[in-house]
């Protein structure tokens, strides 16, 4: 399973006092996830505790998607077209939006747009 964005969403509802400490998962494709209880309650499998806070600081993503073309390869936003066009469509672009939409179909998009979302997160840290 594909959860981006997992990390960031617990940080918030850490710092507000509502979570449990967090816990390091590991999907079926070996991507590190961390939840805010049990892995198997998300389907993963649980590989350890969280050693620090640092590691589920959210990225402080631009929010801005006109000007992101990604690398010179033609990547970027364009990795992302036919995916924000099919699970997307009637989100209103702009403030993140349609990223944000694209996040919330992560299991179902094509590997190259969650490799850019991956990157683009990573990049904005």
């Amino acid at each position: 399973m594909r959860r981006l964005l997992v990390a960031a969403t617990l940080f918030v509802a850490a710092t507000s006092g509502l979570a449990q400490t967090p816990v390091k998962c590991q999907d079926k494709n070996g991507r590190i996830v961390y939840v805010d209880r049990d892995c198997e309650v998300y389907g993963l499998r649980n590989i350890g505790p969280v050693q620090d806070r640092t590691t589920v600081m959210p990225s402080n993503p631009d929010r801005s998607e006109g000007n992101d073309t990604g690398s010179s390869s033609g990547g970027g936003m364009q990795a992302c077209r036919s995916d924000a066009q099919r699970f997307c469509r009637t989100v209103k672009p702009g403030g993140g939006a349609v990223i944000d939409c694209l996040i919330d179909h992560q299991d179902d998009i094509t590997e190259d747009c969650y490799q850019f979302l991956k990157a683009r997160q990573k990049n904005n840290k």
